[in-house]
Order: structure tokens, then C-alpha cells, then sequence
């Protein structure tokens, strides 16, 4: 990927215009959101259908994929089954090939396994170094310190809005100590107070004057 501005200010990616070719460049990325992007009224291959739609791939191609990524998230039985149906592994999984539906070269995860149970979490995760070592650039957010230290090669950490750390994973862990984790890493950058707590003690009790009742 390559991006470059001139004295107009214009952002070119994979050299298009972002603006001009914006739905070229969409081409190319895929992106998972933490909320499902699928319709529960319809099935796994119907929601498939549809955004392959959008991305104008041709019907037989389509086809094709969507058995694939179904069959890769163990999901193919499953493809009469309205999405209303599925639990929330199922939907998470789902979501993922969604976002692979049209075969794109950059994926953008955001925190992918929040809420998922062990296993399914698991299988996330190993789908996601799968499609890394496939050959697919992998853009993941997370508050998830093991997962971002399993997964990533290069951390970037962000406080205050500020990018404060990037760099690969074990130059970033060095600086901290031999044994130590990324979490380890994180709060030596960052500092161990909540990011949102008000000066005063945010645990102190609030005292009311006389009864009340509950």
C-alpha cells in the first residue's frame, strides 16, 4: 500500500485518488467491527451475497467464496439458518469472512474476540495468524493485552490520543526486562491509574446527611 499527498492535499492509496476512486480503495480493505455488520432476518449466505454484491464480484467467484469462508469458520452447515438464530461465536465468525467476502489486502479487526468464549476465541485468533501468514496485512485493535502480543508483530500504543510506542514486539518488551510481558510494557508506558478517573479517589463513598430511603 502507498499513500502520497501533494500540495492539493490529495491522498492517493494503491495509487487512486481516495476520493475520486474511493470505491476502489474499499476494494482493498476489509474491516471487522466489534458490533455484528450482517442482517439477522437473513441467512449466512444471503448476508454473503450481499455484500460480495457490493463489491460487484462476479456471481460464479462469489459462489465459490462464500462456500470457502463458510466451510473455514465451520458455518456451512449452518447456511439455511437465519442469523437471529446464531450465538454470539457463530456471529462473530460470520462477521469475520464478511469482511474477507471480496478477498481484500488489508484487514482492519477491532477487538475481534471481546466476549467470545475460550474456544471460539481460540479459533479467531488462529484464523486471523492464518490469513497474516497467508500473505494478508493485519491492523488490529484490542485493550486485549495477550491477545495483541500472540497475534502482532509490531505494536503501536496509544495514551491520551498520543501514539507514545511503535515498534516490533521483543524491542518493546527489551526496554522493560527479560521477562516481561507486554502488559508489563504498557503500564510502564502508560502508568497504573484508570485513563478516565476524576482527581478526587473515584472509589470514596459519598456521604448523604440524614436517611434515605432504597
Amino acid at each position: 500500500m502507498h499513500f502520497n499527498a501533494t500540495n492539493q492535499r490529495k491522498r492517493y492509496s494503491w495509487g487512486f485518488d481516495v476520493v475520486k476512486k474511493a470505491d476502489e480503495v474499499r476494494k482493498k480493505i476489509g474491516v471487522v467491527t466489534e458490533k455484528l455488520i450482517a442482517y439477522n432476518r437473513l441467512t449466512p449466505v444471503e448476508n454473503l451475497k450481499l455484500f460480495g454484491r457490493l463489491y460487484d464480484m462476479p456471481k460464479q467467484e462469489l459462489d465459490t467464496r462464500i462456500k470457502d469462508l463458510l466451510q473455514l469458520v465451520d458455518l456451512w452447515d449452518w447456511r439455511k439458518s437465519l442469523v437471529s438464530n446464531f450465538s454470539s461465536g457463530m456471529r462473530q465468525r460470520l462477521n469475520l469472512v464478511r469482511a474477507l467476502i471480496h478477498n481484500p489486502e488489508i484487514i482492519f479487526l477491532d477487538e475481534p474476540t471481546v466476549g467470545l468464549d475460550p474456544a471460539t476465541a481460540l479459533n479467531i485468533r488462529d484464523l486471523v495468524a492464518k490469513l497474516n501468514q497467508d500473505g494478508k496485512t493485519i491492523i488490529l485493535t484490542t485493550h486485549q493485552m495477550e491477545v495483541a502480543e500472540k497475534l502482532s508483530h509490531r505494536i503501536c500504543i496509544i495514551d491520551q490520543g498520543k501514539i507514545i510506542a511503535l515498534e516490533k514486539l521483543e524491542a518493546l518488551k527489551a526496554k522493560v526486562g527479560p521477562e516481561a510481558t507486554l502488559e508489563d510494557v504498557f503500564i510502564k508506558l502508560t502508568g497504573n491509574k484508570m485513563r478516565d478517573a476524576p482527581k478526587k479517589n473515584r472509589f470514596d463513598i459519598p456521604k448523604h446527611r440524614g436517611r434515605r430511603a432504597f
